[in-house]
């Protein structure tokens, strides 16, 4: 399979997140092997998030000709989004019926919630890019002012994603 990806290279950004790399192979001998390989799935997941955000952000504040093409890459990503939710849920709960100590039940219930909380945001990047497409069609226009708060806040939703990219991609023992 890696020598299929190096000789062809992903056509698209979204063609990148179809697989999951690091649990796809079942689980690991032990909880606690199992459990890294998912943490350093969330890494992969955040990165979705972030494009959903870059390609959001371009939609809404850039006014790009190609407009449907990047409604349906978001579209695209939340969808990729939802089937990462449920394969990463379903191996942390795989993950949960076994023996586990005390800290890795509560690092999966973390990622649990985790995980939940970066799908939600991908449904809201969608609803918002529809909302968008809505306001085009009706020739609905903000102001400046308003568009510049909007600006402002987005802004600050990035930074947190990239924090989040950031705290992800940190190990355990760096907490």
């Amino acid at each position: 399979e890696r020598l299929v990806i190096i000789l062809m290279p992903s056509k698209t950004d979204e063609d990148e997140f179809t697989k999951l790399k690091y649990i796809s192979g079942g689980m690991m001998h032990t909880a606690e092997l199992s459990i890294a390989n998912a943490r350093m799935e969330l890494s992969l997941f955040a990165r979705v998030i972030d494009k959903i955000s870059v390609s959001f952000n371009a939609l809404f504040f850039d006014n790009p000709k190609n407009k449907n093409k990047l409604l349906k890459k978001i579209k695209k990503l939340e969808d990729v989004t939802d089937r990462i939710e449920m394969e990463i849920s379903g191996y942390l709960t795989k993950c949960a019926e076994g023996e586990l100590s005390t800290a890795a039940s509560k690092r999966i219930r973390s990622m649990l919630k985790v995980i939940n909380e970066m799908e939600r945001i991908a449904d809201i990047f969608y609803q918002l890019s529809l909302l968008s497409e809505r306001m085009d069609d009706q020739k609905i226009k903000l102001k400046d002012e308003a568009k510049s708060e909007l600006q402002k806040m987005s802004d600050m939703v990035y930074d947190s994603i990239k924090q989040m990219r950031l705290n992800l991609e940190l190990k355990p023992s760096d907490l």
